[in-house]
C-alpha cells in the first residue's frame, strides 16, 4: 500500500512538471536591465575621490548610491538607481546601474 501511494505521488510530480510553462521572454538577468540610469555617462569618474559624487550634477529623478570599500548593502535592485563603489584608498572603482 505505501508503495503504491508513493509511486502515485512520483507520477504525479512528473507529470507537473511537464506542465511548467516557460516564457524566454520574461527570463532577464541584471545585465540585461541595459544602461537605464545612466553609468556610461559616469565611467569617467573611476580613479577619482568618492567624494567628488557630490558635486557631479546628476539629475534629480535618479537615485544614487554611493558604497564606500568593505560597507554593508541592501541586496535589492533598482535599475534606474546610479551606484559608485569605492575602494580602500576611497577612490571610485566602479559606476554600474542597480
Amino acid at each position: 500500500m505505501k508503495k503504491s501511494i508513493m509511486l502515485w505521488g512520483v507520477l504525479a510530480m512528473a507529470l507537473l512538471a511537464g506542465c511548467q510553462w516557460h516564457d524566454p521572454a520574461s527570463t532577464k538577468t541584471l545585465s540585461d536591465a541595459g544602461d537605464v540610469c545612466g553609468a556610461a555617462h559616469y565611467q569617467h569618474q573611476i580613479g577619482k575621490p568618492l567624494n567628488s559624487v557630490a558635486q557631479l550634477s546628476i539629475p534629480k529623478q535618479v537615485p544614487v548610491r554611493i558604497l564606500p570599500w568593505n560597507s554593508a548593502a541592501t541586496m535589492d535592485f533598482f535599475p534606474n538607481r546610479l551606484n559608485f563603489a569605492g575602494d580602500k584608498a576611497d577612490n571610485i572603482n566602479r559606476v554600474f546601474c542597480g
